[in-house]
C-alpha cells in the first residue's frame, strides 16, 4: 500500500510505503521535482497492513496511523532551523490487528476519528479522537460478512461523514449513516446506525438519489475501472442486485 502525503511539511507530496512482512513503514521524501530521496527513511509501526494519513493532533503537520493495532505515529514537525523532526514512536490502541483504516472527523468536533475494518470478527471498530492526537475505543459495529475495505464520506446530505464498508462474505456494500450532532460527549456516544436502504446524496448531479449515486461515490473513491451502476447482472433492471455485482468487480477487478 502506498499513501502520499506532505509529510515534511515543504509543500511536496511524499511517499509512504507499507512493505509486506517487514515491521516498518517506508517513507520516501520528495525531491521537490517529482523524484524521491533513496534509501527511504524507514517508521517503526509493528506489522502494518493498511495506512492512513491525517492530521490527528490539529498541530498541521501530517501523521499516520496504521491498521495493525491502530498504531498512531504522530508528526514532530519542523525545528526552528526548518528541519524535519520525523515521527515520534508509535502509540498503539488495540491489542489485535484489522485489515483497513480510514481516518475522519466522525463527532464533529473538528478532530480526525479513526474507523477500522476487522475481516475475522466482521465488525467495524470506532475510537474516538479525545485530543491532541490520543483515542479512546468508542465501540464495535456490525459491518457485514468480513470486511475489508473501509471509506469515509457524506453519503446523506449531511456534514457528518458516513461509513461504506466493502464485505466480502455479503458481496455487498455496508453503509454506516452518522447519527451524532455536534461534539461526542466524553462517554464517546456517536451514534453510527447500518442502514442499507438510506443511498448517499446526489451525487451524479442528475436530479435523483438512487443506485447510480452508490456505485458513482465507490467508484470515485476506490479508483476502479468500472463505470458507474448499470445493469450489471443483465436482468433488464437496475437496483440492489447490481450493487453486488458492483462489489464483486471492485474486490476481484473483474467487471462483466
Amino acid at each position: 500500500m502506498v499513501v502520499a502525503a506532505d509529510f515534511d511539511g515543504d509543500g511536496d507530496n511524499d511517499l509512504a510505503v507499507i512493505h509486506s512482512g517487514t515491521s516498518n513503514i517506508y517513507l520516501f521524501l520528495n525531491n521537490g521535482n517529482g523524484t524521491f530521496a533513496v534509501p527511504p527513511l524507514a517508521v517503526p509501526a509493528n506489522t502494518a497492513y493498511a495506512l492512513a494519513a491525517a492530521d490527528l493532533d490539529n498541530d498541521g503537520d501530517i501523521d499516520m496511523v496504521t491498521s495493525n493495532r491502530a498504531m498512531v505515529l504522530l508528526n514532530r514537525g519542523r525545528a526552528s532551523d526548518g528541519t524535519w523532526l520525523g515521527f515520534a514512536p508509535g502509540v498503539q490502541y488495540l491489542n489485535w490487528g484489522l485489515d483497513w483504516i480510514v481516518a475522519a472527523d466522525l463527532s464533529g468536533d473538528g478532530l480526525n476519528d479513526l474507523a477500522l475494518a476487522w475481516k475475522s470478527q466482521h465488525a467495524a471498530e470506532i475510537l474516538i479522537n479525545i485530543g491532541h492526537g490520543t483515542f479512546q475505543l468508542a465501540g464495535s459495529l456490525s459491518a457485514g460478512n468480513s470486511p475489508c475495505f473501509i471509506t469515509a464520506g457524506q453519503l446523506n446530505g449531511d456534514i457528518s461523514p458516513d461509513l461504506a464498508i466493502a464485505s466480502v462474505g455479503l458481496d455487498m456494500v455496508v453503509v454506516l449513516l452518522n447519527e451524532s450532532r455536534g461534539a461526542a460527549s466524553p462517554d464517546c456516544n456517536v451514534n453510527l446506525l447500518p442502514d442499507e436502504c438510506d443511498p448517499p446524496g446526489d451525487m451524479d448531479g442528475d436530479g435523483d438519489v438512487d443506485f447510480y449515486d452508490v456505485a458513482g461515490f465507490i467508484d470515485g473513491l476506490l479508483g476502479t475501472a468500472c463505470d458507474v451502476l448499470q445493469d450489471m447482472n443483465r436482468d433488464g433492471l437496475v437496483n440492489g442486485a447490481d450493487i453486488a455485482v458492483l462489489v464483486d468487480c471492485l474486490v476481484s477487478s473483474a467487471c462483466p
